[in-house]
This record gives C-alpha cells, sequence and structure tokens, in this order.
C-alpha cells in the first residue's frame, strides 16, 4: 500500500485573522488505520489539533467496540472541523508569511 498523496487535505477554513485552519488526513481510509490520524493546523497561531482514528474504543463495562478504519476516519473528520471552525470563529492571528 502506498501512501503517495498524503497529507490530504479536506477542508479549509478562514480565521478572523485572515489566517486558515487546514484539516488533513495522514494516511489512506482503506488501509488498517494504525497511526492515521485527522490533524488541524492554524496558520496564523500555529496551533495544531490532531485527532486520531481510533478502531476500538471501549465501553462503561469494559466490553471493546470495532469500528472500521472508515467509520474511525469519518468520526476523527467531523470532530476536526467541529475543532477547525470553532478555532476559526475565534483566532485573531495574521499569518507571518
Amino acid at each position: 500500500m502506498t501512501t503517495t498523496g498524503f497529507p490530504k487535505l479536506i477542508a479549509r477554513y478562514l480565521t478572523v485573522g485572515t489566517a486558515t485552519v487546514e484539516v488533513a488526513e495522514t494516511g489512506p481510509r482503506d488501509d488498517n488505520g494504525f497511526g492515521r490520524d485527522t490533524v488541524s493546523t492554524c496558520t496564523g497561531c500555529r496551533t495544531v489539533e490532531t485527532d486520531r482514528w481510533n478502531t476500538t474504543s471501549y465501553s462503561f463495562s469494559g466490553e471493546p467496540i470495532h469500528r472500521s478504519v472508515t467509520e474511525a476516519a469519518t468520526n476523527a473528520e467531523a470532530r476536526s472541523r467541529q475543532w477547525a471552525q470553532r478555532h476559526a470563529e475565534s483566532c485573531r492571528a495574521m499569518p507571518l508569511d
């Protein structure tokens, strides 16, 4: 499996300070998901938020809950997009470049 084309930009949000928050995936969704993340990066304040593709979590009783890589990536993307939107609405840092 090759990872050509990654990180893959999946969204970009404009901040109030005219910077951007970019959301990218670090690997393909058809892989085993190990070590794959969705990463949000602000080009103004340089904040980075990483959301791991968790294919296994645990219930309150301790039973494992298994998810496909696609489902884990979709969940991480939704959380990352929410974070990026909230950050873009409040970040006033301007890009230095």
